[in-house]
């Protein structure tokens, strides 16, 4: 329980950091840094659970991706303000950091194990906000379709 709450913390912290320096409206700025802080919970909770590190990191993209969207139609906003800052707290900074140590080292094999890892983490994040915002632009499609098929009916079918 003291882990959760701990990363808990840092995810909100370290949002709220990444936010405030590119300026995240005020309006906006809670929703971004709870995102990032369930984001952080939820990253912990696959590490228990789940032994696949892209499925780790593909399944907080995904809801961070599926709440911005949902808050963005809320507050009325672009998803990327609430997305860019809650996804924030994934990035594979360990991993990223030490397959440039290796590149710099001239270590080639320690550099093909850790880029390998870091191409995995930063494919799940990715596949996790292509797979939720594949969805919404396809339930977006669908309403504007509607839309666009009952205003052309109903101006068809008057006399």
């Amino acid at each position: 329980m003291k882990e959760f709450l701990i990363i808990a913390i840092s995810g909100a912290v370290g949002t709220a950091g990444f936010a405030l320096l590119f300026r995240i409206n005020k309006k906006r700025l809670p929703f971004a840094i709870l995102g990032g802080m369930l984001c952080s919970i939820i990253y912990l909770i696959m590490t228990k659970f789940c032994p696949y590190e892209f499925v780790q990191m593909m399944v907080p993209s995904a809801f961070a991706t599926a709440y911005a969207e949902v808050f963005a139609r809320i507050l009325k906003a672009p998803s990327s303000t609430l997305l860019v800052p809650s996804i924030i707290v994934l990035v594979p900074g360990k991993s990223l950091y030490y397959t440039m140590n290796h590149v710099v080292a001239w270590d080639t094999e320690s550099f093909s194990q850790t880029a390998y890892l870091t191409i995995e983490l930063a494919g799940g994040i990715a596949a996790g906000i292509m797979l939720v915002s594949a969805v919404v632009y396809h339930m977006v499609e669908r309403k504007n379709r509607k839309k666009i098929l009952a205003e052309i009916s109903e101006k068809h079918i008057k006399p």
